[in-house]
């Protein structure tokens, strides 16, 4: 996802427009990014979030419903540039897996990304400071964690099966649970 303009709307790969919403205070920025002449997005880490909204069709965070994105039934990569800011759990993206399951990738309060199925990194991330995170499943179901371009979970691995779905960016938002665990900091080519 990139922004277009500041506080411009979001828009995919394929150059849609519409099915991101930057919610609270979320905004474009270029005090930090990771390259020059491009923009990355601001969270404060209190209320902020990027929400799928009006996927599927007739779904929005206007009439309490969550748009979620079908993205994932078999081998992915979910990757993203973040500078972490602040303490405590903080989450780059959540959704489901599944029926019955949930999706979350987060830093946790020593700054471990630890995924929804307690995959947790051998090492952590430095705040201030741009890290490449990407969260992987291969063609076996077992997902793994990159920081930075290397395997941080070493030989670790957890199986994951079922039907991944995002419904949102720099928070945790779960269907009867709520929203919280903010993200703090920037993202970037999401």
């Amino acid at each position: 996802l990139h922004l277009k303009g500041t506080d411009g709307p979001l828009i995919d790969k394929a150059q849609s427009e519409g099915h991101y919403k930057l919610l609270g205070n979320a905004t474009g920025s270029t005090t930090q990014v990771k390259f020059s002449n491009t923009k990355s997005v601001y969270f404060d880490g209190n209320g902020d979030r990027i929400a799928l909204s009006g996927w599927p069709p007739g779904t929005s965070e206007a009439t309490g419903g969550v748009g979620e994105i079908e993205l994932f039934t078999g081998e992915f990569t979910m990757e993203c540039w973040i500078y972490p800011q602040g303490s405590g759990n903080r989450t780059i993206f959540s959704g489901s897996e599944g029926y019955n399951g949930y999706l979350q990738l987060m830093l946790d309060a020593s700054n471990n990304v630890i995924s929804h199925n307690n995959l947790t990194t051998t090492s952590s991330v430095n705040n201030d400071q741009w890290h490449h995170i990407a969260y992987v499943r291969d063609s076996n179901s077992q997902t793994y964690i990159y920081i930075d371009g290397i395997s941080a979970t070493g030989s670790a691995s957890i199986n994951a099966t079922g039907i991944f779905k995002v419904n949102t960016i720099g928070a945790k938002h779960y269907s009867g649970i709520g929203i919280s665990e903010y993200f703090q900091g920037y993202m970037q080519d999401i």
